[in-house]
């Protein structure tokens, strides 16, 4: 039954895919440019590295320190400064 349907489909699926064609006329949009910042505007800095800690749902600053799952834990800089993570209190 399935192999019936799926061979009476085929045909049908295959000659409306070959039906279609796309005149030589009709060519993708261009990309809109990026618009340019004025005088006044300055650049979007990035935000500053924070921690995310899911016991209370809130972001830690860099320095702070919170027990996430019974362990004390602090939150430092990554190696490229980019980013911060939770390390081990000392």
């Amino acid at each position: 039954m399935k192999k019936t349907l799926i061979a009476a489909i085929a045909p049908l699926f295959l000659a409306a895919c070959a039906a279609q064609t796309s005149s030589p006329e009709s060519k993708p949009a261009a990309p809109a440019a990026p618009a340019a910042p004025t005088s006044g505007e300055k650049k979007a800095e990035a935000p500053e590295p924070r921690c995310f800690n899911p016991n209370d749902n809130k972001f830690y600053k860099v320095g702070e320190t919170a027990v996430i799952a019974g362990v004390a834990s602090k939150c430092e800089l990554t190696g490229d400064k980019k980013g911060a993570i939770w390390k081990a209190a000392k």
